[in-house]
């Protein structure tokens, strides 16, 4: 019986078969080894002799040091706002330390606000520096219903004001200066003064060209509005209050007149249509008592 020729031959070794994963082994093995040989090597000659002092690592240059400063202390986006009362004393570039009308102090960007102020001038708020002499650190407001009240709002600040020279300025009142702005028996007129004494500027909002008093706004517009705006204006500039009531105490009223006040105060009462119209009765009472005929064209814009 005859045999078939590939029965001959060797059997082919797979890929799987003992003889060839003993040899992959024994080469992995001796891979390993050289590698652990190579990396003792390079060990002992970087590992210095026993007793050895050790080798110190090099110093920065003076450059490279110096470039480490400047980047350390310069900062260039702070949020003051969002850093303690004393953190802000760190970044005096940035920030200012302010305090509230309840004592609690607080940081602040310090925007345009100069550095070298020694001392907080008339009107200053957040007290980041002491009130200059002559000044004193206050708070309080005046509301609506005429009332005091310690502050207006819990994030309200301390203000320098000019308290105790005997003039009610701008800035005061009598829940923040009373010994200037408060009636009293002792003191039964005040002496107020507005930031511009002389009156409006020549290009002054509200003020026609040409009017160079009070009483001369109800010459020189027809309107109940304008003519109310132009003494307020007045008011404001001079006097540096509006309220009728304020005003009526004043220890002078001049350049205003007692006609100019009550026209003022006419001008103040709520407008609208009908006869019964607050504005428009306290206008043709005024009128009656006055006989000023110029009230006419402020009854029938």
């Amino acid at each position: 019986m005859s045999v078939h020729w590939k029965s001959r031959l060797p059997l082919a070794t797979s890929a799987g078969s003992p003889r060839k994963r003993g040899y992959r082994g024994s080469l992995l093995l001796v891979v390993a080894l050289v590698g652990v040989q190579a990396a003792c090597s390079r060990r002992s000659d970087s590992t210095p002799p026993e007793g050895a002092a050790p080798v110190a690592a090099a110093a920065p240059s003076s450059d490279s040091e110096a470039s480490v400063k400047t980047s350390v202390g310069t900062y260039e986006d702070v949020w003051c706002e969002g850093l303690t009362p004393e953190r802000c004393g760190d970044f005096t570039d940035k920030c200012i330390r302010q305090t509230y009308c309840d004592g609690q102090q607080f940081c602040s960007s310090r925007g345009n606000r100069p550095r070298d102020h020694v001392c907080g001038s008339e009107g200053t708020a957040g007290l980041a520096e002491p009130c200059c002499e002559g000044l004193v650190a206050r708070c309080g407001n005046l509301t609506s219903e005429g009332a005091c009240e310690p502050q207006q709002s819990s994030t309200d600040v301390l203000k320098c004001l000019a308290c105790g020279d005997g003039v009610c300025g701008v800035l005061e009142q009598r829940c923040n200066c009373p010994e200037d702005c408060e009636v009293t028996k002792a003191r039964p007129r005040i002496r107020y003064r507005g930031h511009s004494p002389e009156g409006p500027s020549a290009n002054a909002r509200d003020v026609p060209a040409g009017v160079k008093r009070p009483g001369q706004c109800l010459e020189a517009l027809d309107a109940a509005d304008p003519v109310r705006l132009c003494l307020m204006r007045w008011a404001s500039d001079v006097l540096g209050r509006t309220d009728v009531q304020e005003l009526r105490q004043a220890e002078t009223i001049a350049p205003f007149t007692a006609f100019d006040l009550d026209l003022l105060a006419c001008l103040y009462e709520e407008d609208g249509r009908g006869s019964r119209v607050p504005r428009k009765q306290c206008l043709e009472t005024l009128m009656l008592r006055t006989n000023d005929a110029r009230l006419q064209k402020l009854l029938n814009p």
